[in-house]
């Protein structure tokens, strides 16, 4: 109840197996979806496979449209025109800003260099896409007190650490809070990404990287200081 608190509910993906609502075209999971006040999704490799499904999420006032620019996709796009023009399969922007009370955080939205997708979207490398000049432009020119990653890959993925390292190289803040919500591997787990780095022994601002199981299976949580170092202890 605290008015300086700033909570923000998110989903990183694979929501359409694992539940009782489960299928292609997932009208009543979505239903029970729309109803939940995220503040950022992502999208999983699940949601991509077939054709049915990729046309039931996108179709007009479907589940993108209802959450708009909440839904980031930052290197999965689509082309609805059929006229070879690429925009973003969530929203109009491959980022978002979380506003809260007392914070501003940059979402991303990224999924692992998936190649057996539906022919209806494109994923781009994960290493071609921090080169563009959209995502230096978003890190450099955009107002936040913190970023997070909603990267549906594994906790520590060596995709993890390349996006890490070059947000870090375009912001050159060491103390700017930098964590990923993880996913697509199922299981729960955690890791301090700078363990036995510069950044852990100067007791630097570290970064980490959280996986909360599957399926909606698990609600997790992630807390942290947007104003102070955090340390080892801190954990």
């Amino acid at each position: 109840e605290n008015s300086d608190q700033n909570l923000f509910f998110v989903m990183n993906g694979d929501f359409i197996d694992g539940t009782g609502f489960s299928e292609s075209q997932p009208q009543h999971l979505v239903d029970i979806l729309k109803k939940i006040p995220f503040d950022a999704i992502n999208v999983g490799n699940h949601e991509l496979y077939l054709n049915s499904t990729v046309e039931f999420i996108t179709q007009k006032d479907g589940f993108i449209d209802y959450f708009g620019d909440k839904y980031v996709t930052s290197n999965v796009l689509s082309n609805p025109g059929g006229n070879n023009k690429m925009v973003p399969l969530g929203g109009k922007k491959r980022y978002h800003i979380m506003e809260g009370p007392s914070a501003r955080v940059l979402v991303f939205g990224f999924l692992y260099d998936m190649v057996d997708h539906s022919p209806m979207v494109v994923v781009q490398r994960v290493e071609e896409t921090v080169e563009q000049e959209w995502f230096r432009k978003a890190l450099k020119s955009t107002n936040y007190d913190a970023i997070l990653c909603l990267s549906h890959m594994d906790v520590e993925d060596d995709l993890i650490y390349l996006l890490l390292h070059k947000i870090r190289s375009i912001i050159d803040d060491t103390d700017m809070p930098i964590h990923f919500i993880s996913g697509h591997t199922h299981h729960r787990s955690f890791k301090e990404l700078d363990n036995g780095t510069d950044y852990h022994y100067n007791k630097k601002r570290m970064a980490t990287s959280f996986e909360a199981g599957h399926y909606l299976d698990t609600i997790g949580f992630l807390s942290f200081d947007k104003d102070s170092v955090i340390q080892e202890d801190d954990y």
